[in-house]
């Protein structure tokens, strides 16, 4: 005889058996057909057929994990697949059955596997990144993007996970949704590699000024990864635009961040293109130069001619005047004088002590504001920009060069001057209302609305912005009630003589 193994049952079920057993051994009818050896037996199949349901799952994993090990996945497969059936309502198993699917490399069945764990297991949706990978890696995309978003349902602060939706997004060709996921992506963790992507993303949708803000963003996070090819990007867009002293101002700025780092083509390049251009710079001020010589030695000659003429004219008259006799006359003495000097106009350049001050940016800064009150805009350009290349973190700077920019009507180049300015200095109204201004030559009517209804939300108390917000609002068509309230809005804030004061009170009165 032999005893049954009663320490895989409760002591109650023990007992509740070894009662049965007793009460058929005391029946007479029944111990004369059954044998106390074959009721035992019975009473062990019935003990040993007692073990609880999680130790049998719990063997069933312990030789497919023994399979496995022996990276035999095929018999992991069977072994785990009957589990499966056997016990249809177990997480546990289908996890590990998910997982040797995707072993064997039938992610489809490990994709849909996975799904199962996470319908019998709510706790498991985490379990969604691994099906966001799996349908990642079949290229299907557009069931990856949502298996991300339904792990974000429960895990929002991920941004692994909307990194991952921005380059499915990018994949598919769905600039629009990309940005917006990368924007979410770089709110919860600010770094060069999401404003990079955003940088490359708005340059592909060729909103170029974005592209540019973004790059220079990505490459102000000096410490960062990315922060070296956001700054190679922006230098390389704007060789490719053909604007070349930005390129030159964030070419020293990547020359003293990167001198030691292995060389890039696109480095190398706009090296090149810069060296060129400066040489035609060199060439066109050398021709100039010589036009004006050429100039300079006509008018000289125009002069003495007109020189010679006088003394023969006065020669004429005296021969004259000898012959007839006349009595004494005013005779001019031939002596031309100089032109008076004309006094200061007032243009604009205010010379005053700090024109002599040794710092090179006010220096630079006076030259700027001097051709840009002489109208000299394009000038006054190229000087900003080298006052730039000595300090690109002041904002001021970068909204006189948008300003100059708006006033060459160059639009797109002003926009991305003063998200730069912005960047820098969110909080100036003069600013954003010039931003405002801008872009309603750069953007669509319902892109200028919107940005003009953020700005309005943080500056409520400037007169201009509210202007600009129901100019932005008429141009896109919105309710007249919308157009009402920002005008009137506007009246609350503005001064009669203020411009758009008319504007608005004859579309409160008239509608026009």
């Amino acid at each position: 005889m032999f005893a049954p193994n009663l320490g895989t049952v409760s002591s109650i079920e023990a007992e509740r058996v070894s009662v049965s057993i007793f009460r058929m051994l005391c029946h007479n009818r029944f111990s004369q057909r059954i044998s106390i050896f074959a009721l035992l037996l019975v009473a062990l199949g019935m003990l040993v057929g007692c073990s609880s349901r999680e130790e049998r799952i719990a063997s069933a994993l312990r030789k497919a994990d023994a399979a496995i090990d022996e990276e035999d996945f095929e018999e992991a497969a069977k072994l785990l697949e009957k589990a499966a059936i056997k016990y249809e309502d177990s997480s546990s198993v289908h996890e590990s059955l998910a997982n040797v699917y995707e072993s064997l490399g039938d992610l489809g069945k490990a994709a849909e596997t996975f799904k199962e764990v996470i319908e019998l297991d709510s706790k498991k949706g985490h379990l969604w990144v691994r099906v966001g990978e799996i349908y990642t890696r079949l290229e299907r995309n557009a069931e990856a993007i949502e298996s991300f978003k339904s792990y974000l349902e429960s895990h929002s602060n991920d941004f692994l996970a909307w990194k991952n939706i921005t380059l499915l997004h990018e994949r598919e060709g769905e600039i629009s949704a990309a940005i917006n996921a990368a924007l979410k992506w770089n709110n919860l963790r600010p770094s060069s590699s999401p404003a990079l992507k955003l940088g490359s993303l708005f340059q592909i949708s060729d909103n170029i000024p974005q592209a540019r803000s973004w790059y220079s963003q990505g490459a102000a996070y000096k410490g960062d990864p990315d922060a070296r090819e956001s700054l190679t990007r922006l230098i390389d867009l704007e060789i490719r635009l053909q604007q070349y002293l930005p390129a030159e101002t964030w070419l020293k700025a990547y020359q003293q961040r990167y001198a030691n780092e292995m060389p890039d083509g696109r480095i190398e390049n706009a090296k090149t293109m810069l060296a060129k251009w400066k040489q035609a710079q060199e060439d066109i001020a050398l021709a100039a130069k010589r036009l004006e010589q050429q100039r300079r030695d006509l008018e000289r000659r125009r002069e003495e001619a007109a020189q010679r003429e006088e003394e023969a004219r006065k020669q004429r008259e005296a021969y004259l005047a000898e012959q007839k006799n006349l009595a004494e006359q005013q005779q001019g003495d031939g002596i031309e004088k100089a032109p008076t000097a004309l006094s200061n106009d007032g243009s604009g350049l205010d010379v005053n002590s700090d024109s002599t001050s040794n710092s090179k940016v006010d220096t630079l800064l006076q030259t700027a504001k001097a051709s840009y009150d002489a109208g000299d805009f394009q000038a006054a350009i190229g000087t900003f920009w080298l006052a730039l290349g000595e300090d690109a973190n002041d904002p001021e700077i970068w909204h006189m060069l948008a300003n100059a920019y708006m006033e060459n009507e160059s639009w797109s180049d002003a926009e991305a001057c003063l998200l730069e300015a912005k960047r820098r200095a969110p909080r100036s109204a003069d600013i954003a209302a010039d931003y405002l201004s801008t872009i309603s030559h750069t953007q669509s009517a319902s892109k200028w609305s919107s940005e003009a209804q953020a700005l309005q939300r943080l500056f409520p108390q400037d007169a201009r912005i509210s202007l600009l917000l129901a100019q932005s609002l008429r141009k896109a068509n919105a309710s007249r009630s919308k157009i009402l309230r920002a005008y009137n809005d506007f009246l609350q804030l503005a001064s009669p003589d203020m411009d758009g004061y008319q504007e608005a009170t004859s579309y409160l009165n008239r509608g026009i």
